[in-house]
């Protein structure tokens, strides 16, 4: 037993770590610690060669991390704790350094396990009632690996992967998350048609995706919450833009997502090279808030509005250089055909793009981040072993010929 669990360390501390995530950051930050220590021994000893990688994608996060260099001087009220979100785009290097030097990771393994863990704790916590805390984040790192699942169903054909992506959709729909459950009839026909363009004739991809989009559907017909919760939103939406003034008067969340953007974008012009700074932005979110009743909001909802008003053209164009390195990484035809963890990069960069439209998961969640940054390392990390073991393949392969 002692055997094994040290063989499969890293798969079992992942495991721990995307469970505890959707339940509590605290604890997750404390598992993540032995990971980081190794990584930082290995890292400060090279072993492994890791220290070509790990500088490479320091560079790349630090891109990200420029973009926050101006708030020190255009955000009078400015703290360090500003940055908090930022630091650990770096803070978290040595973590990449492990994974690199570890035995490689069963990550379809983790995302399995992991997903079904936590759906088994929230089914049973629904049933007796307990009060659960989560949040839309929760929904976010449950829909992208429910996106992993139903992958790994596609590439294996075994049919656990898409009861458990079914599971994760289940608990998204009952987690009342109205954009993350929009997304989840959206990721699907990306995965299928985009992500996994050969696998499968067309028709066989249609039927997956009918079962699975028909299964949430369903759920959401059954749940009464989620339902209500759509149909208002679709009913706000369209009211909010009625010529009719007094239409207007009844506030609700969407109306001040709307209102959020608006004011956004208004800010983002009075000062659209810098921006108007952390606190500046908070301070004119919560003027439209005020009447809400509500605790202080400190985003946009909008990822990219967000950064367009807090740090401006400046802070954006950081934001648009950091994800263009990393689909950089991966672009390569080669390496996208025959590494599969190129494939899953990508699954996991379109949904956070995806989740910028209706949420600004860089600047208002820190869970967001942690997930999206450990997630990232540890498939970067696979990424580089198994391109390494394939140009061994193939340089063996010439060699006997």
């Amino acid at each position: 037993m002692n055997e094994h669990c040290a063989k499969n360390f890293g798969t079992i501390v992942l495991i721990l770590y995307f469970v505890s995530l959707n339940l509590d950051t605290s604890i997750s930050r404390i598992i993540l610690i032995p990971i980081f220590a190794i990584g930082a021994i290995n890292l400060f000893k090279n072993e492994y060669n890791c220290r070509e990688e790990t500088k490479k994608i320091f560079f790349i996060q630090s891109t990200y991390v420029i973009g926050f260099l101006a708030l020190p001087f255009i955000d009078p009220f400015f703290r360090f704790r500003d940055m908090d979100h930022a630091s650990r785009f770096i803070l978290y290097i040595p973590i990449l350094a492990y994974f690199l030097s570890s035995r490689s990771v069963k990550f379809n393994r983790v995302v399995l396990i992991s997903s079904l863990i936590f759906s088994v704790i929230y089914i049973v916590i629904s049933y007796f009632n307990i009060n659960l805390k989560t949040t839309i984040d929760t929904a976010q790192i449950l829909l992208v690996l429910g996106s992993f699942n139903y992958y790994f169903y596609i590439k294996n054909g075994r049919l656990i992967y898409f009861i458990v992506a079914l599971l994760n959709y289940f608990i998204i729909v009952n987690l009342e998350v109205r954009s993350v459950i929009i997304y989840s009839f959206i990721m699907p026909i990306l995965v299928e048609f985009f992500i996994c363009m050969n696998s499968h004739v067309n028709l066989i991809k249609i039927k997956r995706i009918t079962i699975l989009c028909g299964m949430t559907l369903l759920f959401i017909i059954c749940g009464e919450g989620a339902k209500q919760r759509l149909i208002h939103g679709v009913d706000t939406f369209a009211i909010h833009f009625n010529s009719e003034e007094s239409f207007r008067d009844s506030k609700n969340s969407v109306n001040y997502r709307i209102e959020y953007l608006e004011n956004g974008v208004i800010d983002f012009f009075s000062s659209p090279f810098f921006g108007i700074g952390r606190t500046g932005a908070i301070e004119s979110i919560n003027q439209v808030v005020q009447f809400y009743g509500r605790e202080r909001f400190s985003h946009h909802h909008n990822e990219l509005i967000s950064t367009l008003c807090m740090r401006g053209l400046f802070g954006f164009t950081f934001l648009i250089l950091y994800f263009y390195l990393i689909f950089n990484l991966i672009k390569h035809r080669p390496s996208f055909e025959n590494n599969q963890y190129s494939r899953l990069l990508l699954i996991m960069l379109i949904s956070q793009i995806t989740f910028f439209i209706f949420d600004s998961p860089f600047i208002g969640s820190m869970k967001s981040v942690e997930f999206f940054v450990i997630t990232f390392f540890v498939i970067y990390a696979q990424f580089v072993k198994n391109k390494i073991y394939s140009n061994e393949q193939l340089h063996n392969n010439h060699s006997h010929i």
